[in-house]
């Protein structure tokens, strides 16, 4: 029987998409649909019904992220009564609208693959813009902050959080995960880059776990910049951890500087099979 499209006499036949797709952050109020703002769902949705000629249904996306924070590759799946021709699908989904909506790309795929339930790991980036003569708060893509950064103190705290943590003293309010518990994989720090344009230093923290809490990865980072200025020893992120209180870490970081590099997506078909992406 062929699954990707539905089957039983009770069940109308149904076409299963996979989305990836990237974004700019800043011009949204954040990825989910917001009544009276745009959002990365509404523009996405816009591209989904000049392709279709009607939004596709139950779209699901494999990462929430925040108002500003951006992505390159992020997934999402739906499902469409009828599907047309794909390749004029793609050209319409693909083509440059300049809607702050980038890189897309579909398929059609098994039911059983979704956003969600099929994503197993996700790889985030966060560039930090450090000795900063001036300091501009709008800067695109990078936090940009005055203080030098001691490298050593950063890669001795961020060694602290590889593994399976509680990580509530990380967590954001309003975060609605079913646990606190999360996995981090792989902890790095690439740098510093001397900027072409100033004597500022670039530093790229890359995090990849199974899963994130609400601004987790913000408030990680807001901590590390504490401990790499001096305000806090690096030993400090351990006994943070273990005190699963967000009164006992540290700043929240900008969203500007934090990309969603990939999701790991286990992708079920003939054609493509195991994990996708961010190992």
């Amino acid at each position: 029987m062929n699954t990707l499209f539905s089957s039983s006499p009770y069940q109308k036949p149904r076409v299963q998409l996979l989305l990836f797709f990237g974004y700019r952050g800043d011009l949204f109020f954040g990825l989910q649909a917001q009544p009276g703002r745009l959002t990365v769902q509404s523009a996405l949705e816009d591209r989904l019904n000049v392709a279709f000629g009607e939004v596709p249904r139950a779209l699901q996306f494999a990462a929430r992220t925040d108002r500003g924070v951006h992505a390159i590759h992020n997934v999402a799946t739906c499902w469409s009564r009828e599907l047309p021709d794909l390749a004029k699908v793609r050209q319409v989904l693909s083509a440059d609208k300049n809607d702050g909506i980038l890189y897309v790309k579909c398929f059609v795929v098994d039911r059983k693959v979704h956003a969600r339930g099929s994503a197993r790991a996700k790889f985030y980036r966060y560039v930090i813009e450090t000795e900063c003569e001036q300091v501009d708060a709008s800067e695109i893509g990078a936090w940009q902050i005055a203080p030098w950064l001691d490298k050593k103190a950063l890669e001795t705290a961020g060694a602290c959080l590889l593994g399976e943590h509680d990580f509530t003293s990380f967590r954001g309010g309003g975060c609605s995960s079913g646990t606190p518990i999360k996995r981090i994989e792989r902890f790095s720090i690439k740098g510093p880059f001397i900027s072409s344009r100033s004597r500022s230093k670039t530093y790229y923290i890359d995090i990849v776990a199974n899963g994130f809490l609400r601004k987790m990865i913000r408030n990680l980072v807001g901590t590390l910049v504490e401990i790499g200025a001096g305000l806090k020893d690096p030993n400090d992120m351990r006994l943070i951890l273990e005190a699963k209180d967000r009164a006992e870490a540290g700043l929240t970081a900008p969203p500007q500087g934090l990309t969603l590099m990939r999701v790991g997506f286990l992708w079920p078909t003939p054609e493509k099979s195991g994990l996708y992406g961010a190992q």
